[in-house]
């Protein structure tokens, strides 16, 4: 079963407004899109912050608000992701 799609970014820890990539984090693998028409896939959101981690220091923020009117019909416990890299 896929999980849940997360939107995150990944941003300066020192100031969340400068943000290095946004993506999203389906379960499976994770797309991120930076400037410059730059697109990634990796295998989570924390594979790509691992990454992003080498070129410049970023930090991971969850953006889970973003879906909340979509799912509420959903049935209880619809896309958790047991086991996942995707958490918090």
């Amino acid at each position: 079963m896929r999980c849940r799609p997360r939107l995150f970014t990944l941003v300066n820890p020192e100031n969340d407004q400068d943000v290095f990539a946004v993506g999203i984090d389906m379960g499976d693998e994770a797309i991120t899109y930076r400037p410059r028409n730059q697109f990634g896939v990796h295998e989570s959101a924390k594979a790509a912050l691992r990454l992003y981690s080498m070129i410049t220091e970023v930090r991971l923020e969850w953006d889970d608000g973003w879906d909340d009117q979509l799912t509420t019909s959903l049935p209880p416990g619809f896309g958790e992701c047991a086991g996942s890299d995707s958490g918090p």
